[in-house]
């Protein structure tokens, strides 16, 4: 049966939340066009993050717990690896399986909640998943990659390739972990962890991650390109990874089954429209295929 009538405005908000991250990986791309590396883009999105949920949060202020603090430096933390680990893949092979790693993370968050949390996906939602995994799988093989040296790469770099592809979506597939790990964790009459801090869990991310990767762009000397940067492709990548995030943690009462394979999807049927309508990508067979998924996916993620 169809998800239940109280639940739609939730899974209108994990739809927004791959708009927001659709929108982030579009940003990635264009700051690509303009010389800008994943880290001068990640340096923006952390500092406008931190001000919109810093002025929330600290309007706020009250003692929370110890978990959150932890998690919400540890996702700034990983999210951070996740931006490290990208150039050096890509040195190592081509940008489709990379594309595949980072957006299969949501199935580590399903394997949680079903794990953990007792959650009971249902027969059509297992499908859903397999349909978005395969949205993914053949969304990646869509993306253009340098595929000169794959002929040339040694096995050892064949290794490495492969090790960091598994820690690049073990590391995103934590994020939406510690979301539904926060909001299953009770804080008084009728709210979460999650649900009474989430301004403040937002601003320890969004304020570890601009620390960080602002270390990393001053001992590589790309400050200057990055202050220039939070204009463009630095401005549509904060405000779609604010949107999306705030919408993440709002519609994470829902399953992990629903919530997060919706929002992959979605995020990868916004970037292969983008890529034809704007980039003037081809339309190919593995265009079709991967919208097709994608609102299979959605559908079928939505029944219980």
């Amino acid at each position: 049966m169809p998800v239940e009538h109280s639940s739609l405005p939730l899974l209108g908000l994990a739809v927004l939340s791959g708009l927001g991250f659709g929108a982030l990986g579009i940003a990635y791309r264009l700051g690509q066009a303009k010389g800008l590396s994943p880290a001068h883009i990640a340096f923006a999105i952390g500092v406008a993050g931190s001000a919109v949920f810093g002025s929330r949060a600290l309007g706020t202020l009250r003692p929370a717990p110890a978990p959150l603090w932890v998690f919400g430096v540890a996702f700034g933390a990983t999210q951070y690896l996740v931006v490290r680990l990208i150039k050096p893949a890509l040195a190592r092979g081509p940008l489709s399986a990379l594309w595949c790693a980072v957006n299969l993370g949501f199935i580590v968050a399903v394997l949680y909640s079903r794990l953990f949390l007792s959650e009971r996906p249902s027969v059509a939602q297992y499908v859903g998943i397999a349909a978005a995994a395969a949205c993914v799988v053949i969304a990646s093989l869509g993306q253009q990659g340098d595929n000169s040296r794959d002929g040339l790469l040694l096995l050892r770099d064949r290794a490495a390739y492969g090790f960091m592809l598994t820690l690049i979506l073990a590391l995103n597939g934590l994020s939406p972990v510690f979301i539904k790990y926060l909001n299953a964790q009770p804080f008084g009459a009728g709210q979460t962890y999650l649900s009474a801090f989430t301004d403040l869990y937002y601003l320890l991310f969004y304020g570890s991650f601009a620390v960080l990767t602002a270390a990393d762009l001053a001992i590589s000397g790309g400050m200057t390109i990055a202050i220039r940067g939070i204009s463009g492709p630095g401005a549509l990548g904060a405000l779609g990874s604010v949107v999306g995030l705030w919408a993440w943690a709002r519609a994470s009462d829902l399953p992990a089954a629903v919530v997060f394979t919706v929002t992959s999807v979605v995020s990868i049927a916004v970037a292969a429209v983008v890529s034809v309508v704007a980039f003037r990508e081809r339309a190919s067979v593995a265009w079709y295929a991967t919208i097709g998924l994608a609102a299979l996916a959605v559908v079928l993620t939505a029944w219980r």
